[in-house]
Order: C-alpha cells, then sequence, then structure tokens
C-alpha cells in the first residue's frame, strides 16, 4: 500500500470511529490488531479487537450526538501513518468534550495492525470518567 492509501484508511476509520461504528473500524484492522491508550484510564493500555470494539461503542454510548475528529495533519511513511487530531462531542452527562491527540498506526499489507493514542489523560478523566 502506498503511503496516501494508508492515509486514507485511517482516514476512513476515524470517520467510523466518529459514527460510532465498531464493524466498519474493525473491518479495517489485522486479525491481531492492538490499540494502546496513554495513561491510567479504564480504557489505557493494550487493547485486541475485542478491546477496540468496546472501546469505539462505548464512547459512542457516552456521546449525545456524533463524536467529531478533525485532523490537524497525517504524515506517512512506509507502512506507518501519525495524525495529529482534535475531537468535539457533547456527552450524555451534560459536558462538552474536545482534546487533541496524536495517533500513529501501523500498517501490514492494506489494514492497519497497531494504533498508538497519545492524549490528554487527566482531561479525559475530568470529562467522561469523574
Amino acid at each position: 500500500m502506498s503511503a496516501e492509501q494508508n492515509k486514507a484508511t485511517v482516514a476512513e476509520m476515524l470517520k467510523a470511529f466518529e459514527a460510532g461504528d465498531a464493524d466498519a473500524v474493525l473491518a479495517r484492522l489485522t486479525d491481531d490488531a492492538t490499540w494502546w491508550v496513554a495513561g491510567d484510564l479504564p480504557i489505557s493500555g493494550d487493547h485486541d479487537k475485542a478491546g477496540i470494539s468496546q472501546m469505539v461503542t462505548g464512547i459512542a454510548a457516552m456521546a449525545a450526538g456524533p463524536i467529531k475528529f478533525t485532523p490537524v495533519g497525517f504524515t506517512a511513511e512506509g507502512d506507518r501513518v501519525s495524525v495529529e487530531t482534535e475531537s468535539e462531542a457533547d456527552l450524555k452527562n451534560g459536558k462538552h468534550y474536545s482534546n487533541k491527540y496524536h495517533l500513529v498506526f501501523e500498517f501490514e499489507g492494506d489494514r492497519i495492525s497497531r494504533i498508538r493514542e497519545y492524549t490528554d489523560t487527566k482531561r479525559v478523566h475530568e470529562i467522561m470518567f469523574a
């Protein structure tokens, strides 16, 4: 896959995450894919595909509407794509969530095999889990 094709796959996966469509997210992953989240939150650490599905649906269930991801920039080289993105969502708890992320995607062929997520985990905790 080319760097441009990999960037397009990442953009599609982020759109699927926005929609809370775990099946569409999982379709873009290898069978042994993992998603690592920084920090010590309930969602931190490594997640396999079942955990990724739970993360997508769990976060979507917290939202009062769609979660919007606005990519600031993509960098792609070889089998890696890095994305700086920002999120916005109104939550069912009445709070407004916004955050900034750096996501690193690694590919095997045309599918994502590993994701690493770096974000302001204190903000996540205060808005979503406190």
